[in-house]
Formats: C-alpha cells, structure tokens, sequence
C-alpha cells in the first residue's frame, strides 16, 4: 500500500488545507492541540517588535547625535532657482554617513537577532513573547531554525508588505491564519 494521500476529487481545489487542518487546531510541540494565533495578537507583536528596535536605537542615536555634534565643520554652498548663491556651514559629509551607517547597522543587527536567531530558536521575536504567540512548523510544530526564519523575514520584509500589505492581510481568511511568509517557508503562528 502507498503511504501518500489519494488525489483530490474532480472539481476540488488544489489548495485546499491538507486534510485534518481545516479550522482544526494544529498540533503542538508535544502533539497536543494549538490554536491559531488571530490577526490581532499578530499585529500587535508586529508593533511591539517595531517598538523594541526604537527602544534599542535610542542609545545609537544619542551616540550619532553626538558624532554629529562634534564634527568638523564644512562650507557647502548652493544656488536657488533666483541663481543666488548661499553658502551655509554643517558637518563633515563624512561624519552624516557614518552616523547613519550606525544606525542603520545596529537597525540590521538587532533585526537578525530578534527575527532570525531568536525567532528561529524559541519560535518567538520579543514582541511574540509579549503578545504570547509563536511561530513553528506547520507540520511538526517545532521551532523553524535560523534558515527558514531568515528566509520568512526576508519574504516578509520585501514582498508581503510591499503589495498594499496584502500579504500580511492574507491571514484574515486564511483557514490557517497564514501570511504569504507564512505559506513560502510553510509555518503557522499559534497561541504559546
């Protein structure tokens, strides 16, 4: 006998949840039932996520406040549209990149902890764990891994918020709560 499911009936869906997933719950890490994580518990770790990285850039910022204040002055001058020439002093061009390569650097890294390792460790971002929700497998309902939660970040990051946020709104009818990012590395999101 073969272990593989039937094909589906003329005229069924494709894609249609596999069977037993429905509106069921999914199964747990310890086999038990788990039940979906809803739109808002998901937007709400979204935000306190998006929180917790301007919470972490605060000390960066003073620190490129600081590069900024005490950088070397430099002349620029422009010209308006009357063809006047202004010129006007600030910082070194130097000293602007660098402050921003700060910030935008410890953005990334603090980013790749919370979203990849940790994400990809315990299933959980710090605003997942505050909201008590976690991402696992789908079909084993483990922690998904540092490769598949870079993978889920990235899609998520480029594609499911960059067309009119479709993809993450894809989780208001989806039988399984699932956003795109969800479907592409095969994960759900669960009560924890």
């Amino acid at each position: 006998m073969s272990d593989q499911n039937p094909p589906p009936p003329l005229g069924a869906s494709i894609y249609a949840s596999p069977p037993g997933w429905g509106s069921q719950p999914a199964p747990s890490a310890q086999g038990m039932p788990a039940h979906f994580a809803g739109f808002g518990a998901r937007l709400g770790a979204l935000l306190l996520d998006g929180i917790f990285l301007l919470v972490a850039l605060i000390p960066v910022g003073v620190v490129a406040g600081v590069l900024l204040a005490t950088a070397p002055t430099q002349r620029y001058s422009s010209t308006d549209a009357y063809g006047e020439t202004t010129l006007s002093d600030g910082p070194a061009i130097g000293f602007i990149l660098a402050a921003v390569a700060i910030v935008a650097l410890t953005a990334l890294l603090f980013s790749l902890w919370n979203q990849v390792l940790r994400q990809g460790r315990t299933g959980q971002t710090l605003g997942k764990k505050v909201s008590g929700i976690r991402v696992v497998g789908r079909q084993d309902g483990q922690p998904i891994g540092s490769g598949r939660a870079l993978g889920r970040w990235l899609f998520a990051s480029f594609i499911s918020g960059n067309i009119c946020y479709l993809g993450y709104l894809w989780a208001l009818w989806d039988p399984q709560k699932q956003t795109w990012h969800d479907k592409i590395v095969d994960t759900i999101v669960i009560r924890a």
